[in-house]
């Protein structure tokens, strides 16, 4: 009884303590002292499996340190490592009496949980992999609901973090997939594989507290010397948890993957027969222990999902043929024991696919991917008597010739509700309703193909709502798939609210998502305080479409298809095709070149721009092609020169007389290629990918000499360069060109000539990424407003962001000193009626330097900022101006610019000697003689 009471009061006190260095320090040396006189036993083990991981154990450690739960026993077992993991651990356990130290010689993880199993005196044990983490209130969260249901074990939802830096934001993950999502949508206690069959696809050790009991109860082990040893381990659990599982709804496990090797560890005989191996395995136990629909459900799981991933190596593998082979073999007996009425439960894409495996149609299925990459949503749909059906025959194989379909229901697992609640309208907001702005659909069901019934219930009472066509979702979705337009809505919310419930269904599929309103409205309302709008996209986008042949993931198909086949015809001569920014401003050094062209072989050459929309201006003499339209297939397929500076388009197959210049979009100074993708955990078919369209390149544009050996190791190129400096900063050398641009952007930004132009143009920060393609806008830094009273009347302020900034569509409010420019197509134009720049980490710094103008690099995160990227160049050498921390620093540096711009003349030439020997003005004309012959 006393224990009891004791373990109640620790429990009830250590969302007070933790916070609280001292006091946690004291707690823990309190609970070590009660292990070692036995007062108190501890009631969760946490087993840590340590092996070479020396630059995130502390990180794994410290998350134990930071637990609200403080009754924790920390088994920390290092497997053998040969770096200086060992010496970490003995640091903290130094620190934390609750860390228990052993050392074996390296066995594998298997027997590293095993064994720690053996030392475990806790009621509850927690298996961990010490790179990664877990949030603080995981294991409270688990013993919690595990003291309430009295089940067997809990489940946690886990996501996968990205770099593993301690200082990158929280918001760096990847989500698993949405068959995990799915299990973790909502709290579930105390369930079962046979009430809900979706739990068996969470197939990891980790991220689960058991009770101790019934790991020996039920004999419970990990298969030594084997890879994948969680599946055998969980399905056992699964289907001996007579007690129930809990099911948790919140993140608690952050799962890192630190491997040199992820580009092709994967691709392997090795591994795929290991996979195979643990599938059977498990299958097995589940016909033992459970019964027959249960062993059929984890059939149609792994013919569904485990093997599509598997089949996302497949473009890394170097014998492909073998590997599908064996492959095959499995794929053979999965579907032969499956029972036919829960064939349609595997999507048709999946049956797609391994009937082209068990048939041994590997050159069909190679393109089948090429086209697809194996998704459904690439897959043409149609309406049925209102129910949905996909033609795959349409689609692919009945062009082939190759094997004949009839028509398949969607599947349940291709129809996903993706909704959003976007924007708080202020116009029709009151003191008693949030008017709340967003779009719901589902994806494969096109709107305008089959009949949408909505229900939207806040807490327990239903709401109208008002649908209409919403601009946000045009550009995310009308150019590729299904035009989800007329998807948007519109609700009134009470300020109390505490839940919105969506229902929607469509051709038989419902879909329901419950949303907790409490932090929605509090981030909503955070972007509106901020004068942040929604990005209503300006003009008539319905110009921009393509054509209703042009629409749908079957017309892409069809592109593509004749895009790879030739059937677009050979390359016309004296064609070129510029895209930049795919697509979305036609910039860089490719208008520097087209324009060159214009002038000089007027009529030799056409002249054609990749554009995302007809609103993308295009420069005087140039053709705009909408990137996804058949025209666009057809000039990409048959233009003599394609111009990028970004990779070209996935699908793309080059033709024998075709030319590829890249010219890039910056001076190399950040890591790039392999490397970054590997920091950004990228999938293997991504390196492939990537890889494969490098090969393609007949030139890259080196800006400088010291370029050249930085493209080659990052992209792995071994073609030939143009070494000529940028043909984009020809424009500075042209002081009369210069002197027309200065007064025609300043009165379109109506800038009087006389005051002084500070253009802040930050780079994104990696660390606040969304994704490879959006960042927000670093922030915080300093106060715009603020900042520019303190310069005074006489100074402008232009803010200019990174492209990955304005695509997140982030704007800032303006006046007379302060103008937001980030959207502004041409950057040259700000570089050349701006007076200073203060930069950071951006490349512009090599361009802006072409003027002689003064730099500042304010850069308060400049450690952050490395650790988040790596620089491939001391950054000090780069930056040939003053580097200021705060805001007064900062305003010091610009008042007093012209006495210490003197002072910076040497490191200035040297900078521009260094790493811009090439620019002279004449870029240009040197890589249109070596590229066009003019």
């Amino acid at each position: 009884m006393v224990k009891e009471i004791f373990h109640i009061g620790l429990d009830f006190i250590r969302k007070v303590i933790f916070k609280i260095r001292f006091l946690r320090i004291g707690c823990r040396v309190l609970v070590g002292f009660c292990h070692k006189v036995k007062i108190l036993k501890p009631k969760v083990s946490i087993i840590i499996a340590a092996y070479n991981i020396e630059a995130y154990i502390a990180e794994c450690l410290q998350s134990f340190a930071d637990q609200y739960f403080i009754n924790l026993e920390i088994i920390v077992i290092d497997d053998g490592s040969t770096d200086l993991t060992a010496k970490i651990i003995h640091q903290y356990k130094k620190k934390d009496p609750r860390v228990r130290f052993f050392k074996q010689a390296n066995q594998g993880l298997s027997q590293v949980r095993n064994n720690g199993l053996k030392y475990a005196i806790g009621d509850f044990i927690c298996f961990v992999d010490g790179d990664d983490k877990m949030e603080r209130s995981a294991i409270s969260d688990a013993v919690n609901s595990l003291q309430k249901t009295h089940s067997d074990f809990s489940v946690s939802y886990y996501v996968r973090e990205i770099g593993g830096k301690v200082e990158q934001s929280p918001k760096k993950v990847i989500l698993p997939g949405y068959w995990i999502q799915d299990i973790h949508n909502k709290y579930r206690p105390k369930t079962s594989i046979i009430k809900f069959p979706k739990l068996m696809q969470n197939t990891t050790a980790w991220g689960k507290v058991f009770r101790k009991d019934f790991i020996l109860k039920n004999n419970l082990s990990f298969m030594p010397n084997m890879l994948y040893e969680d599946q055998p381990y969980l399905a056992k659990a699964y289907a001996l948890a007579t007690n129930g599982v809990d099911i948790l709804d919140k993140v608690h496990y952050f799962w890192r993957s630190v491997s040199t090797s992820i580009s092709n560890q994967r691709a392997t005989n090795r591994d795929i027969e290991a996979r195979i191996k643990a599938i059977k395995i498990s299958l097995d136990i589940y016909k033992q222990y459970t019964n027959k629909q249960v062993y059929q459900n984890r059939l149609v799981q792994y013919l569904s999902h485990d093997f599509l991933a598997s089949l996302g190596e497949l473009p890394l593998v170097k014998n492909k043929t073998e590997w599908l082979n064996i492959l095959r073999e499995a794929v053979i007996y999965l579907m032969n024991n499956l029972d036919k009425e829960n064939l349609n439960k595997i999507s048709p894409l999946s049956r797609m696919i391994y009937q082209l495996i068990i048939n041994q149609k590997y050159g069909e299925l190679f393109d089948f991917y090429d086209e697809t990459f194996f998704k459904d949503d690439a897959l043409y749909i149609k309406n049925k008597s209102g129910v949905a059906y996909l033609d795959i025959a349409k689609t692919f194989l009945q062009a082939k010739n190759a094997l004949t379909f009839g028509d398949f229901p969607v599947s349940d697992d291709m129809v996903h509700l993706i909704n959003n609640l976007y924007a708080i309208n202020p116009a029709e907001s009151d003191n008693k309703y949030f008017c709340i702005l967003g779009w719901a659909f589902l994806t494969c069901l096109d709107p305008k193909l089959f009949s949408y019934n909505y229900s939207f219930i806040v807490d327990t009472k239903p709401i109208t709502y008002e649908l209409f066509n919403y601009t946000e979702i045009l550009r995310h979705d009308i150019s590729q798939t299904i035009n989800y337009l007329s998807t948007g809505f519109k609700i009134k919310i009470p300020r109390n609210a505490k839940r919105l419930i969506i229902k929607l269904s469509a051709a038989g599929f419902s879909r329901t998502f419950y949303v907790d309103l409490r932090y929605p409205i509090k981030y909503l309302l955070a972007k509106l305080a901020g004068k942040i709008q929604s990005p209503i996209l300006k003009g008539d986008w319905q110009k921009s479409a393509l054509s209703i042949n042009e629409l749908g993931s079957y017309n892409r198909a069809r592109f593509i298809r004749q895009h790879k086949t030739k059937a677009y015809g050979s390359v016309v001569p004296k064609t070129v095709l510029f895209r930049t920014y795919y697509g979305e401003k036609c910039v860089d050094s490719a208008l520097s070149l087209h324009q060159d062209l214009y002038n000089r072989a007027k009529g030799v050459w056409k002249l054609y721009w990749g554009v995302e929309d007809l609103q993308v201006k295009v420069p005087p003499g140039g053709i705009p092609v909408i990137v996804g339209s058949e025209k666009w297939f057809r000039i990409l397929s048959t233009c003599e020169v394609l111009v990028e500076n970004v990779h070209q388009v996935e699908y793309f197959y080059k033709q024998t007389d075709q030319k590829i210049l890249q010219t890039f979009h910056g001076y190399p100074f950040k890591q790039m290629g392999h490397k970054d993708w590997q920091l950004k955990q990228m999938p293997a078919y991504r390196f492939y990918s990537f890889d494969r369209r490098a090969a393609q390149w007949d030139w890259v544009l080196a800006p400088a000499p010291y370029a050249e050996p930085l493209y080659r190791e990052a992209f792995k190129y071994k073609g030939n360069f143009i070494d000529t400096g940028y043909p984009r900063n020809d424009i500075f050398f042209d002081k009369l060109k210069c002197q027309a641009i200065n007064k025609q952007v300043r009165a379109k930004l109506n800038i009087p000539l006389d005051k002084k132009v500070i253009l802040y143009a930050p780079t994104y920060r990696d660390y606040l990424s969304k994704d490879e393609f959006e960042a927000d806008m670093v922030k915080n830094i300093f106060n715009y407003k603020n900042f520019m009273n303190r310069l005074g009347q006489d100074f402008v302020l232009l803010i200019r962001g990174h492209m990955m900034n304005a695509r997140s569509k982030i704007s800032f409010e303006e006046n007379q000193q302060i103008k937001d420019v980030t959207q502004w197509d041409d950057i040259n134009e700000l570089i050349i009626i701006s007076d200073l720049a203060v930069l950071d980490y951006s490349s512009i710094r090599f361009d802006y330097a072409q003027t002689r103008k003064p730099m500042i690099f304010f850069v308060p995160d400049l450690d952050r900022y490395k650790n988040s990227r790596t620089f491939l160049l001391p950054y000090g050498k780069t930056a040939p101006g003053p580097k200021v921390y705060t805001e007064s620093q900062l305003i010091k540096a610009i008042l007093s610019a012209d006495s210490w711009h003197k002072k910076y003349q040497k490191p200035y030439r040297e900078f521009l000697n260094q790493f811009t020997p090439n620019e002279d003005g004449h870029a240009t004309q040197r890589v249109n003689k070596i590229v066009f012959g003019v």
